[in-house]
């Protein structure tokens, strides 16, 4: 997506985050902005969009202009090769969008079902109550500045791919996934444990096992009973409170053994899933 903003008019947050064939575009616009965009290329286009305006129109494939003012939690898909332009002027409020663009071949490629096809027309301020869920969830992740994504991300990525996918085909049949065999098990286990305080991506623990990050996620949950970011964080908490029994280590020093980038991440992420802070956790022991 291509902005351009007025000089005295720039966004407040603007985030890419990029995996394997996805890209996620996050922009962040409080006071009232007036910008031109366009976009046109070689992926698939899906946008979600927490938009109030006094004004603004966009044209899609050179048709005729579409004019509306308030598209909160409305969505834009656009098939590869449509381009699309426009204008907006936004009220003073927390303006936002998020944009998930992706390879055309992608779904094909992770799902392994050639007939799981993305339509070929655009679908403009549409809703849908599933995929809209999993757009905000990953609007959320990006709202937090210090998070660079992470297996979470990646993971609902996927799973918005594969929802619009769903959307376009209302016969799409499940595909019933099996567990993992015993030696894929121990392999997993043992590159999580022995890489938790680095920043390895839901492509990499599919590699281990020899699955497409769709199945693999899948099974993922159907062996370990949860999906694998949240077995992962529950390693490096477990993890954590182990270095937090041993009074030389600083939480600072913990945080990047158990795949923190910085402290203040760490302590937001053991308080979520621990309900207390590390500092909390430490005093008790």
């Amino acid at each position: 997506m291509k902005l351009n903003f007025k000089a005295d008019h720039r966004p407040d947050v603007q985030k890419i985050v990029r995996w394997k064939g996805i890209s996620l575009d996050y922009v962040r616009v409080t006071p009232s902005a007036e910008y031109a965009y366009s976009w046109s290329g070689g992926n698939h286009y899906l946008a979600t969009h927490d938009i109030v305006m006094t004004d603004g129109e966009m044209s899609v494939a050179g048709g005729a202009n579409i004019q509306a003012t308030d598209i909160r939690n409305k969505m834009t898909f656009l098939p590869a090769e449509c381009p699309v332009a426009g204008w907006s002027k936004t009220v003073p409020r927390q303006n936002t969008f998020t944009v998930l663009c992706f390879d055309r071949t992608f779904l094909t490629e992770e799902t392994e079902r050639s007939a799981m096809r993305i339509g070929e027309r655009e679908l403009i301020y549409f809703e849908n109550a599933a995929l809209q869920s999993t757009m905000a969830k990953l609007e959320t992740i990006m709202q937090d500045e210090a998070s660079d994504g992470g297996l979470y991300a990646e993971t609902l990525a996927l799973l918005a791919v594969i929802e619009l996918g769903r959307t376009s085909v209302a016969d799409l049949e499940e595909r019933r996934t099996g567990k993992f065999s015993m030696a894929q098990e121990r392999l997993l286990v043992s590159f999580i444990e022995e890489n938790l305080g680095t920043a390895f991506s839901l492509e990499d623990l599919a590699k281990v096992a020899g699955l497409s990050r769709y199945h693999f996620t899948r099974t993922f949950k159907h062996t370990f009973g949860s999906p694998p970011h949240r077995y992962v964080m529950a390693k490096r908490m477990a993890a954590a409170k182990t270095l937090l029994t041993r009074p030389g280590l600083t939480i600072a020093e913990i945080a990047p053994q158990v795949g923190f980038g910085t402290a203040g991440h760490f302590v937001r992420a053991f308080k979520d899933t621990e309900g207390m802070t590390p500092r909390d956790f430490r005093k008790r022991c």
